[in-house]
């Protein structure tokens, strides 16, 4: 397991415990994490620490309205995360964040249309963004990078970009100032 500690550039960092329904953010913005239904801490696939974080359908939490988590095109930023699905996904994934707002917002899931397709895509709709087209089963470590200077959205999956595209075209859509949801 891999051990990761909070820096200047970290916004969000959860270490779950195991069987716990409780999280907190121990980066340093300490955000509240507000816990709908039971996301467990479990100990399955757990690439840091003592656990990962397993989400069913309506179990989730949620963090407030944050700079932090805009997605932007005129700023570079990168969102990382690991990620495992647990059998095919209906409509949305089981792992979702996202700002609410209808098709404005962002979220990065599973395509509603192509189950094989996991990816940052303007909220609920496959428009926008990128995507990687081979989602499987197994644990992936993701990250979406934003890089400024030359307008490039590309996505990563275990340290290979497997999609770009020009940002400025790509990411059309507005933040808003609801919670970001996790799990949803």
């Amino acid at each position: 397991n891999i051990a990761f500690t909070s820096d200047s550039y970290t916004k969000l960092l959860i270490h779950p415990g195991v069987g716990s329904t409780t999280f907190h953010d121990i980066s340093s913005n300490a955000f509240t994490l507000t816990t709908t239904g039971s996301p467990l801490g479990t100990t399955t696939n757990k690439p840091f620490t003592d656990a990962s974080i397993y989400f069913s359908r309506g179990n989730y939490f949620t963090v407030p309205s944050n700079a932090a988590f805009d997605l932007t095109s005129t700023q570079s930023w990168c969102k990382e995360f690991w990620y495992q699905r647990n059998g095919t996904p209906t409509n949305f994934s089981t792992l979702q964040a996202r700002l609410s707002g209808g098709i404005n917002g962002w979220a990065i899931m599973d395509s509603p249309s192509n189950p094989n397709n996991f990816g940052l895509y303007r909220h609920e709709d496959t428009s926008g963004g990128v995507h990687w087209t081979n989602m499987d089963s197994a644990l992936h470590h993701f990250a979406f990078v934003h890089d400024n200077d030359s307008d490039l959205l590309s996505m990563y999956v275990d340290n290979v970009v497997v999609a770009t595209a020009t940002a400025s075209t790509a990411i059309n859509w507005t933040n808003f100032a609801e919670p970001v949801y996790f799990g949803h």
